[in-house]
């Protein structure tokens, strides 16, 4: 039982790390997969490269000991053996060097000045005599202006005829706009009452106000009769009806019922 459970702790505290942890632990060596790769990318390089050299065509055997024609020229005419350079020997490079000099680009020649390509002369400008003209006619345009002022004349302060069509057109469309806004929104068998029809019910109103206040006052002072009681109760929910009638009509839209 102390060994199961001392193995039990050292595993929790050395837990087993991978699988690669595991295999060093049962005696196995772990495969090295990079080292692998390794090997055989190197293999498949020297494939390649091998394929590279059998695709390339071979010298035959016969050949190898030919040389090129071109370096037996030019060791004919050097006189046979290499050319080698001197120090200062400028004259006899010139004279030994084989003559595979390459033609130097010459720029086109300058063409030469003739009467033909000479530049034609330009015009001689009289400056002044501009000037003089143009200071003439800028004095007569104002001296025109002066003779009438802007204030003097006819159409100052007058709105032209197309400003004035414009804003009519426009006034006409905000109040037929207007109009269908407040006819939409007129409860179905319901009409707006004019402006002078309102006048006159708020003047009946008025007048009836001023009727029922006057009789409230000629009331006693101290009310003891049921009859009195019942004319003072009457007259004042009627004056309360009125002022409810006034504040109705006084609205800037009144709905009234359609007549049948």
């Amino acid at each position: 039982m102390r060994s199961k459970d001392s193995s039990n702790v050292a595993s929790h505290l050395n837990p087993v790390r991978g699988v690669r942890d595991a295999q060093r632990r049962a005696g196995i060596k772990p495969t090295n997969f990079a080292a692998k790769n390794r090997e055989h990318i190197r293999s498949l390089q020297e494939a390649i490269r091998q394929k590279k050299q059998q695709s390339q065509p071979k010298k035959k055997d016969r050949f190898k000991s030919v040389q090129s024609r071109v370096l037996q020229t030019m060791e004919k005419e050097a006189g046979g053996g290499h050319v080698y350079l001197k120090k200062n020997s400028q004259k006899e490079e010139n004279k030994t060097a084989p003559n595979f000099r390459r033609k130097a680009k010459r720029k086109p020649e300058v063409p030469r000045q003739t009467q033909n390509n000479s530049p034609s002369r330009r015009p001689v400008k009289n400056f002044v005599a501009d000037n003089t003209d143009v200071n003439k006619h800028v004095k007569k345009a104002k001296e025109a202006e002066e003779e009438t002022h802007f204030l003097e004349r006819e159409d100052f302060g007058k709105v032209p005829d197309y400003l004035i069509k414009r804003r009519l057109e426009m006034a006409e469309k905000k109040a037929l706009e207007q109009a269908r806004t407040e006819s939409a929104k007129i409860p179905t068998g319901m009409r707006i009452m004019p402006e002078e029809e309102k006048a006159e019910t708020l003047t009946f109103l008025e007048t009836n106000k001023l009727n029922v206040e006057a009789s409230l006052q000629h009331l006693p002072l101290v009310v003891e009769t049921p009859s009195m009681k019942r004319k003072e109760k009457n007259l004042r929910e009627k004056l309360k009806q009125i002022e409810n009638a006034i504040n109705i009509f006084s609205k800037p839209v009144v709905y009234v019922k359609l007549d049948e």
